[in-house]
């Protein structure tokens, strides 16, 4: 339900300033005017490429990283601040990815016994998520562990397997993604200027 603005080359969502108090309204909405589009460009792809193109699933498996293009940086306080409500958006958020990746499977279908991801353009076998988020490379493993290491364990089990998106500045937080269980690739992006 966040205003999504849009520039030449990418966009952005406005912050929600009082979306703690909001929290029982996280959920998937299958009504919402951007799933509807994205609805309807799979299907023109489908009718229209003659075979020419493979579809992939988008990308949106980043609980901690939707929940911060929601409630902006005030996140990294509420960790310590509001841990228990923060527990709960992350869950709401997981369960909605889990929800629209449901519906989005049933509309791209299976390629030589797989799927491809539109993140990382690889072909895996089955259909597996891509999990991952940005903002925990910004925190303490301690962090990690209490709010990002559940809610990625939970979207791997839910996918039946996955791949975890990490920039080199989270490296510290690799002991603790080695322990989720399904994960089946780990795809390292090296940022410049990070030693």
């Amino acid at each position: 339900g966040a205003k999504v603005n849009f520039g030449q080359a990418t966009s952005w969502t406005e912050v929600i300033p009082d979306l703690l108090e909001q929290i029982e309204q996280i959920k998937y909405d299958p009504a919402n005017q951007y799933v509807g589009l994205l609805r309807k460009c799979i299907k023109y792809y489908q009718d229209n490429n003659n075979g020419q193109a493979l579809l992939g699933v988008p990308i949106v498996e980043c609980s901690a990283d939707i929940f911060y293009q929601m409630r902006g940086s005030g996140i990294f306080t509420d960790f310590m601040d509001k841990p228990k409500i923060i527990l709960k958006c992350l869950g709401r958020i997981s369960n909605s990815i889990e929800d629209f990746r449901r519906e989005i499977w049933e509309m791209i279908p299976i390629y030589e016994g797989g799927s491809f991801n539109n993140w990382v353009n690889w072909w895996v076998p089955g259909r597996v998520g891509l999990i991952g988020d940005d903002v925990f490379c910004l925190c303490s493993v301690d962090t990690y562990r209490r709010f990002g290491f559940p809610t990625h364990q939970y979207l791997a089990d839910s996918f039946g397997g996955a791949i975890f998106h990490l920039h080199n500045l989270g490296l510290h937080l690799l002991p603790e993604i080695a322990k989720i269980s399904n994960l089946i690739c780990l795809e390292l992006s090296e940022d410049p200027n990070v030693s």
